[in-house]
Protein backbone atom coordinates (compact mmCIF):
# COMPACT_ATOMS: atom_id res chain seq x y z
CA UNK A 1 0.00 0.00 0.00
CA UNK A 2 2.93 2.34 0.63
CA UNK A 3 4.11 1.73 -2.92
CA UNK A 4 0.64 2.47 -4.30
CA UNK A 5 0.55 5.76 -2.38
CA UNK A 6 4.06 6.63 -3.55
CA UNK A 7 3.00 5.99 -7.15
CA UNK A 8 -0.04 8.22 -6.74
CA UNK A 9 2.16 11.28 -6.09
CA UNK A 10 3.36 11.65 -9.71
CA UNK A 11 -0.18 10.85 -10.89
CA UNK A 12 -1.43 13.76 -8.77
CA UNK A 13 1.12 16.05 -10.43
CA UNK A 14 -0.01 14.94 -13.89
CA UNK A 15 -3.59 15.61 -12.78
CA UNK A 16 -2.57 19.09 -11.59
CA UNK A 17 -0.65 19.86 -14.79
CA UNK A 18 -3.72 18.91 -16.83
CA UNK A 19 -6.30 20.85 -14.83
CA UNK A 20 -4.23 23.54 -13.03
CA UNK A 21 -5.80 22.36 -9.77
CA UNK A 22 -5.84 19.46 -7.31
CA UNK A 23 -9.59 20.01 -6.81
CA UNK A 24 -11.46 16.81 -7.60
CA UNK A 25 -8.34 14.69 -7.18
CA UNK A 26 -10.02 12.47 -4.56
CA UNK A 27 -12.77 11.51 -6.98
CA UNK A 28 -11.32 12.08 -10.44
CA UNK A 29 -13.92 12.07 -13.18
CA UNK A 30 -12.00 13.62 -16.06
CA UNK A 31 -10.54 11.45 -18.78
CA UNK A 32 -6.85 12.22 -18.75
CA UNK A 33 -3.74 10.30 -17.81
CA UNK A 34 -3.48 11.71 -14.28
CA UNK A 35 -7.14 11.03 -13.47
CA UNK A 36 -6.96 7.52 -14.91
CA UNK A 37 -3.86 6.69 -12.86
CA UNK A 38 -5.41 8.13 -9.70
CA UNK A 39 -8.61 6.13 -10.18
CA UNK A 40 -6.53 2.98 -10.51
CA UNK A 41 -4.55 3.84 -7.38
CA UNK A 42 -7.71 4.44 -5.35
CA UNK A 43 -9.17 1.13 -6.54
CA UNK A 44 -6.04 -0.72 -5.38
CA UNK A 45 -5.94 1.05 -2.02
CA UNK A 46 -9.63 0.47 -1.32
CA UNK A 47 -9.39 -3.19 -2.36
CA UNK A 48 -6.31 -3.75 -0.20
CA UNK A 49 -7.25 -1.69 2.87
CA UNK A 50 -11.02 -1.34 2.64
CA UNK A 51 -12.58 1.94 1.54
CA UNK A 52 -13.19 2.99 5.15
CA UNK A 53 -9.39 2.96 5.69
CA UNK A 54 -8.58 5.36 2.85
CA UNK A 55 -8.84 9.13 3.36
CA UNK A 56 -8.35 11.86 0.80
CA UNK A 57 -8.74 15.63 0.85
CA UNK A 58 -7.98 18.09 -1.91
CA UNK A 59 -8.52 21.70 -2.86
CA UNK A 60 -7.20 23.77 -5.72
CA UNK A 61 -3.66 24.03 -4.32
CA UNK A 62 -3.05 20.93 -2.18
CA UNK A 63 -4.01 17.35 -1.38
CA UNK A 64 -3.35 14.57 1.11
CA UNK A 65 -4.10 10.86 0.86
CA UNK A 66 -3.74 8.40 3.74
CA UNK A 67 -4.34 4.71 4.27
CA UNK A 68 -4.46 2.53 7.37
CA UNK A 69 -1.90 -0.25 6.98
CA UNK A 70 -2.48 -3.82 8.20
CA UNK A 71 -0.25 -2.97 11.20
CA UNK A 72 -2.77 -0.30 12.24
CA UNK A 73 -0.37 2.53 11.36
CA UNK A 74 -1.48 5.31 9.05
CA UNK A 75 0.64 6.23 6.05
CA UNK A 76 0.22 9.52 4.20
CA UNK A 77 1.39 11.36 1.10
CA UNK A 78 0.64 14.98 0.30
CA UNK A 79 1.28 17.73 -2.21
CA UNK A 80 4.30 19.04 -0.28
CA UNK A 81 6.13 15.78 -1.01
CA UNK A 82 5.66 14.17 2.39
CA UNK A 83 5.51 10.39 2.56
CA UNK A 84 5.32 9.38 6.18
CA UNK A 85 3.69 7.44 8.97
CA UNK A 86 1.25 9.65 10.86
CA UNK A 87 -0.46 9.28 14.24
CA UNK A 88 -4.03 10.25 13.37
CA UNK A 89 -6.40 10.22 10.44
CA UNK A 90 -6.01 13.22 8.15
CA UNK A 91 -8.68 15.89 8.29
CA UNK A 92 -7.34 18.20 5.61
CA UNK A 93 -4.91 18.61 2.74
CA UNK A 94 -1.64 17.84 4.56
CA UNK A 95 -0.11 14.91 6.42
CA UNK A 96 0.47 17.04 9.56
Amino acid sequence: MKATLANMRPSAEIYYDTSNSYAGLCNPTSDNQGANLLRSGFVHLKNDAGKENVSCYSDSQSYAISVRLPTGQLYCVDSTGKMETISSVITGTSCK
